[in-house]
């Protein structure tokens, strides 16, 4: 019966994801292989996990068992699985498969979204292959591929990045994913929620009352948060904090354990970005995740390096568009790398956590390494 509903889910699943790919223009092979490969990620997990007592492992075994319900955090994750184990008698494996796919939305969206920039940006072959290999990274799907928050903001961030590339026809997409993807990371959410509103302060592709709307519920948002999360993340009462700096040195006293955690305090500011999100390298790897982080982390600074390496042998600054989607990734990115460069001390933490912004990172980038077809003036222009 195990076996029978799992692979139900999993049927179920496999059509869903070959519509959805017909909507972000993905080709069926690409589709199918990303499917397969993701699968059996999903599928070794479970057990794995299990052994560990991983959160993932968790989420399914005390579901139902801890009185923990609610609409954020830790807590959505829990109430989800627990629909799923309670009200539908879903095992494990496929609880972990309907993640999957959600996660598998987010990688299609991902690649769509470095598909756009393939269109509209003249880029170089090399930083081409690099970009398509990213959505094959074992981490990323692995993380993707479990009962997780993972799953969902990986998901919902491309989802709003996919939204914001057209945002006239796809501003209700836009909407529901910046609300789950608020509700899920609450306190990152409250970043994209200042972040919608300082994009859509300037000249957009949209109605003025629909500007309007997004503007208001994005500030109500911004309340209601704030009220959610107050007692935990902001005035972090059972941390006996009385400021900043004191909650930061907490954060990265509990990250900072594992082999894989490294001393903060001892990195300067450019340091503590790179590492958040770069290392694990070759030279400080420990143990076989460590390494294949490390392999990821080598393509990643080298789609992120390359404008920088552009710029330096030509002396000429690149020229892009400045829209919306850019103001918003722009804050976006910055404000949580910085927040999560300084308190995240464990590299395997950190490469789960950087996940939310990853896709932003990448956008950003491949927007600047190379030339806007559609830019026509001179000028950078500002929409």
């Amino acid at each position: 019966m195990i076996i029978f509903q799992s692979f139900f889910i999993l049927l179920i699943t496999f059509f869903l994801i070959l519509k959805f790919s017909k909507i972000f223009g993905i080709e069926k092979k690409t589709t199918i292989a990303l499917f397969l490969f993701r699968t059996i990620l999903c599928l070794s997990y479970v057990p794995v996990a299990k052994a560990l007592m991983w959160d993932s492992a968790g989420y399914y075994i005390y579901a139902g068992v801890v009185d923990r319900f609610g609409v954020t955090g830790t807590d959505l994750i829990f109430t989800i699985t627990y629909f799923f184990k309670i009200f539908l008698s879903f095992n494990n494996y496929s609880t972990a498969l309907i993640f999957a796919f959600i996660g598998n939305i987010g990688i299609l969206a991902f690649y769509a979204n470095i598909k756009d920039r393939f269109k509209n940006i003249n880029l170089a072959p090399s930083i081409k292959f690099l970009a398509n290999l990213l959505i094959f990274l074992p981490t990323i799907n692995l993380w993707t591929s479990s009962i997780s928050k993972d799953a969902i903001t990986f998901t919902c961030i491309n989802l709003i990045i996919y939204a914001l590339i057209k945002i006239r026809s796809r501003k209700f997409l836009l909407i529901i994913s910046i609300i789950l993807f608020t509700l899920v990371r609450p306190y990152v959410g409250i970043v994209s929620l200042f972040s919608l509103i300082i994009a859509f302060s300037g000249k957009i592709d949209l109605p003025t009352y629909y500007k309007f709307f997004i503007r208001i519920s994005a500030l109500f948002g911004l309340i209601f948060i704030g009220f959610t999360v107050e007692q935990e993340f902001l005035k972090l009462s059972n941390l006996n904090a009385s400021d900043f700096s004191d909650s930061i040195a907490f954060y990265q006293e509990i990250t900072a354990v594992g082999e894989n955690a490294v001393d903060l305090q001892s990195l300067n500011f450019p340091l503590k970005l790179f590492t958040f999100m770069f290392r694990p390298l070759i030279f400080d790897a420990n143990g076989l995740f460590a390494y294949v982080m490390s392999f990821e982390n080598i393509i990643l600074f080298s789609i992120f390096i390359y404008p920088l390496i552009r710029i330096c042998t030509t002396l000429k600054l690149k020229k892009i568009k400045i829209d919306s989607k850019i103001i918003f990734l722009s804050i976006f990115l910055s404000t949580t790398w910085i927040l999560f460069s300084f308190t995240v001390a464990n590299l395997g933490t950190a490469n789960r956590y950087k996940l939310m912004f990853l896709p932003a990172l990448i956008y950003l980038t491949l927007s600047f390494s190379g030339k806007d077809k559609r830019f026509e003036d001179k000028k950078i222009m500002i929409y």
